[in-house]
């Protein structure tokens, strides 16, 4: 897993939640951090903020489809918002999450996205 958020208390508490459920967990601090650590080792599952300073999520997402078209990206918002809900899954997003992040559906969005990538996944 791949946990992307410019928020360190946010990355942190993202971490705690995944690393509970028995998964290891890399993190990325933006979104070309976590387009290199894509490139450096495609993980299962990225979850990404959509809103970074710099190359944000929306356009970290298409450059991680590019490169991994196989990861399954859950995008992470502290926006409710319909639109770029829509935007983001039409992008190519597996799930779109809004802070503050339910644990028990994290939990079943990681579950699922895991699900359909095989059982190699974890």
């Amino acid at each position: 897993m791949l946990v992307v958020d410019d928020e360190a208390q946010t990355r942190a508490m993202l971490t705690e939640l995944i690393t509970q459920q028995g998964y290891r967990v890399r993190t990325a601090a933006d979104g070309a951090a976590a387009v290199r650590a894509v490139l450096d080792a495609a993980p299962d599952v990225v979850l990404l903020d959509i809103a970074m300073p710099g190359l944000g999520g929306i356009e970290a997402l298409t450059a991680i489809r590019a490169i991994a078209p196989e990861v399954k990206v859950i995008m992470v918002s502290g926006q409710g918002d319909l639109d770029l809900a829509k935007r983001a899954l039409a992008y190519g997003a597996f799930d779109y999450i809004t802070k503050p992040v339910d644990p028990a559906y994290l939990t079943v969005s990681l579950q699922v996205a895991l699900a359909w990538k095989g059982p190699a996944a974890r």
